[in-house]
């Protein structure tokens, strides 16, 4: 058997570009859904059914709002468990809001209301 003379580092960079798209693609489907159930008032999970409580009660967009507090648990995170963010952590609390706040505002747009 031969030894790979490349390194092997292309295939690693190669991976690791590939988990990054997979993180981009779930928050896709993830912000189009949880969309979608907030304007047909199915429900939604229990972290964003109180972060749309908060967002109501201050007054605040729903994208804004949990931007912000994904903001604030980053913080406490990074001071306990620093290992454990990873690149999904960041897409998670830096893309779910707004792109579940998009979706819905490009829904509501499409959707008549009778």
């Amino acid at each position: 058997m031969q030894a790979d003379q490349s390194g092997g580092s292309s295939d690693a960079s190669k991976n690791i570009v590939q988990k990054n798209d997979n993180h981009v693609d779930w928050r896709f489907f993830i912000g189009t859904g949880i969309a979608g159930y907030r304007i047909g008032s199915f429900g939604t999970d229990a972290f964003t059914c109180m972060n749309l409580g908060i967002c109501g009660y201050i007054r605040m967009s729903f994208g804004t709002w949990q931007l912000l507090l994904s903001l604030a648990l980053l913080i406490l995170f990074f001071f306990t468990v620093r290992d454990k963010i990873g690149i999904g952590t960041l897409i998670n609390a830096f893309f779910n809001g707004p792109m579940i706040q998009a979706f819905k505002d490009m829904m509501m747009k499409k959707t008549v209301i009778a």
